[in-house]
């Protein structure tokens, strides 16, 4: 795939190799980091990688709201870090602990509309009382 098919902003850093899905493709940044954005997401404001981001002071940053202990509140969650992996579908990811003691990735989607309230086990413990 080529970048005609996508009009990147003028400050892009992004080079497109191949598109996955209708949705997603494949992009070099111009370090060399290799993602795979939302087509949306390059037309409009992810204008470079996260390592490229912090190194050029916040450049191009996406604005999202990160998750906090705060919207945690009514779960059995405990956050222990925060946006620390992104799909190929671009979900964000935290990585949290429940309070049974098992830690594991949960989408932040899933955190702030609290879908997600404790991991599967003590679900399934909990249906079962």
């Amino acid at each position: 795939m080529s970048n005609t098919h996508l009009t990147l902003p003028k400050n892009s850093k992004w080079t497109v190799l191949e598109e996955i899905n209708n949705y997603i493709v494949k992009a070099q940044c111009g370090c060399g980091h290799i993602e795979y954005p939302q087509k949306w997401d390059l037309e409009h404001d992810y204008l470079m990688c996260d390592a490229c981001r912090r190194k050029f002071g916040g450049q191009g940053v996406r604005k999202r709201k990160d998750i906090t202990q705060k919207d945690l509140e009514g779960t059995e969650w405990t956050l222990l870090q925060t946006h620390i992996k992104k799909d190929v579908y671009g979900h964000w990811f935290s990585w949290v602990r429940c309070s049974c003691g098992r830690e594991q990735y949960v989408t932040n989607s899933n955190l702030k509309s609290k879908r997600s309230t404790m991991c599967k086990e003590c679900a399934n413990a909990k249906q079962k009382h």
